[in-house]
């Protein structure tokens, strides 16, 4: 049997994290058909010269999302267990896109069209779960996150950012959601937020 916790009978915590790497381009048969006709065009909209024809496109990036959560419980689902906590996700991205195009020579260098981003988001937590009947769940839970998120320019130096791109914000939902079991097998999930 566990020993209660402070206030809880139980805490819970986790983290994760996650590293993605990506890379492309447009060197198949088959993307240039598609791909690289609205690439065309945009460069050929953009640098005033109807002539310039793509010969490369190339996407190199990253994502890293890592985070963690923590809540303690009190009570037990067969009648009413509240669970409260706090949860934390950082998520940064970073895109280098490399264009070349004929016959302007000077737009041979990478071109960096997204800037680097990065995400905070601290949050608050509490739901109410309550068993309804044997075969019904009912959940009410309301939380409050306080998000930065903010964009810079490339390390390279090849895109120039105008203003503070830096941006907070608290944000609030509410939710309602029930659990009904059908039988071993099968449950049907249904709510609003």
């Amino acid at each position: 049997e566990r020993e209660p916790v402070g206030f809880f009978d139980r805490i819970h915590i986790d983290a994760y994290y996650n590293e993605t790497r990506y890379d492309g381009d447009d060197q198949n048969a088959s993307k240039q058909a598609t791909v690289g006709n609205r690439i065309d065009a945009a460069f050929a909209n953009s640098i005033n010269d109807p002539n310039a024809e793509l010969t490369g496109a190339f996407t190199d990036g990253d994502r890293v999302l890592t985070g963690g959560r923590m809540f303690g419980a009190v009570g037990g689902t067969s009648t009413a267990l509240l669970r409260t906590g706090i949860d934390v996700r950082y998520e940064e991205q970073r895109i280098l896109e490399t264009f070349t195009l004929d016959p302007n020579p000077t737009m041979q260098s990478p071109i960096n069209l997204q800037p680097d981003s990065t995400l905070i988001d601290a949050g608050f937590f509490a739901e109410v779960e309550l068993a309804m009947t044997s075969y019904w769940t009912t959940t009410v839970g309301a939380r409050v996150d306080f998000v930065h998120t903010d964009a810079f320019g490339a390390a390279d130096g090849a895109q120039t950012i105008v203003g503070d791109l830096g941006r907070s914000d608290t944000l609030s939902a509410y939710y309602l959601a029930n659990r009904l079991r059908l039988n071993d097998f099968w449950a049907v999930n249904f709510g609003y937020g």
